[in-house]
């Protein structure tokens, strides 16, 4: 019987001891993950407009963990703001693979193939993320959310033509109805100089309220 209180006794020192191991010596929260505080950290300085240095740190991030795909997805949006869109599209397609990530880096993949410009494909990655979230908000990336896409799309859409000028009207006027603006008027023939110089002026409008 003295070996059952003993073993017990060593079970209850061992749990009391790792309890006080894991709160960091009799601290009241976790230990800090160091890679954690530097993803933040490059997250902040990102939305503060300071892309080089988020990137320098996205960088140092994957240099220590080649598999942090939080680390790939802000590199690419990095790049992307700064105008390496090259390989800001490769960042981010890797960081799309986790599902965690997919909205964000498709949404930053539709602006890079705006600006590259491949209009098809920045289309494209508009419907993946809408497919995914018709509301989507980013957790990361400050005001960047579902109205950004649709303007991507009404952008894309306007620039491809006059074959593509029904769908830039759809995405123009929906934008107009979420903001509470005045829609692009029924009368106006799409294929009428001045339709183009009103839906121009609309987009221009719109840009202001969204980006």
């Amino acid at each position: 019987m003295r070996y059952s209180k003993v073993y017990t006794l060593e079970l209850v020192l061992f749990a009391l001891f790792t309890q006080i191991a894991c709160n960091g010596g009799g601290s009241t929260g976790p230990i800090s993950d160091p890679i954690q505080m530097e993803l933040s950290r490059a997250w902040g300085l990102l939305n503060d407009g300071e892309f080089s240095k988020s990137q320098e740190i996205f960088e140092d991030i994957l240099d220590q963990r080649d598999d942090n795909l939080e680390a790939e997805l802000g590199l690419g949006w990095s790049e992307a703001f700064s105008g390496d869109l090259t390989h800001a599209a490769k960042h981010l397609l890797r960081a799309s693979e986790n599902k965690d990530f997919t909205e964000d880096a498709y949404a930053g993949l539709a602006a890079v193939y705006r600006d590259i410009p491949n209009r098809s494909s920045a289309i494209a990655y508009c419907k993946k993320v809408l497919d995914l979230n018709s509301t989507y908000s980013s957790v990361r990336l400050d005001g960047i959310d579902y109205l950004d896409i649709h303007l991507i799309k009404a952008t894309c859409h306007f620039r491809s033509g006059k074959s593509s000028y029904q769908d830039a009207l759809l995405e123009t006027n929906f934008l107009l109805d979420e903001l509470g603006l005045t829609l692009v008027p029924d009368y106006i023939d799409l294929n009428s100089p001045e339709f183009e110089e009103v839906l121009l002026a609309k987009l221009s409008l719109i840009a202001e309220y969204v980006s």
